[in-house]
């Protein structure tokens, strides 16, 4: 599988359909979303912007006040994951849920932190970052990719 897309996309399918189970916004900034039974699937959003809305309102962003935003991130507790979006070359994400709720993310480091990650059931992590790079295998492991310049619109 060449495509650096089809393999983002081939790694996080197992996250879609999964019911979020506990979501946490913590004092380093981190934002954590739990998905599944017990919280399988774990999305930790680092060193990235991030924003929550639907089609017609912004509902919380990451540079929002702390104390704001942290109650209303809680709005996707109990949604389900319907799909998972990721830009190339950026890996900017976009993850939808269940009555048109949007998580988006916005990569803004190029050389130095990772963006986002999500952590699987079977042990294995995606990471998306720093820059253009991305890994996936089990936590701590080596097993790299990388979006070369690629589209959504040319994948």
């Amino acid at each position: 599988m060449d495509d650096p897309l089809a393999q983002i996309d081939a790694k996080l399918a197992a996250a879609v359909g999964e019911v979020v189970r506990g979501c946490a916004l913590g004092a380093d900034g981190v934002l954590t979303v739990k998905f599944g039974e017990q919280g399988a699937f774990r999305l930790m959003i680092h060193q990235s912007a991030w924003r929550i809305e639907t089609g017609t309102t912004v509902i919380a962003s990451s540079q929002d006040d702390r104390a704001s935003s942290e109650p209303l991130v809680r709005q996707l507790d109990g949604r389900t994951l319907t799909g998972i979006v990721v830009e190339l070359p950026s890996l900017s994400a976009t993850f939808a849920f269940s009555d048109s709720l949007r998580l988006k993310t916005f990569s803004v480091f190029t050389q130095e932190a990772e963006h986002w990650m999500l952590h699987l059931p079977d042990g294995e992590t995606f990471t998306a970052g720093p820059g253009t790079q991305w890994t996936s295998g089990p936590r701590g492991s080596v097993g790299a990719g990388q979006a070369e310049g690629q589209d959504l619109e040319g994948a």
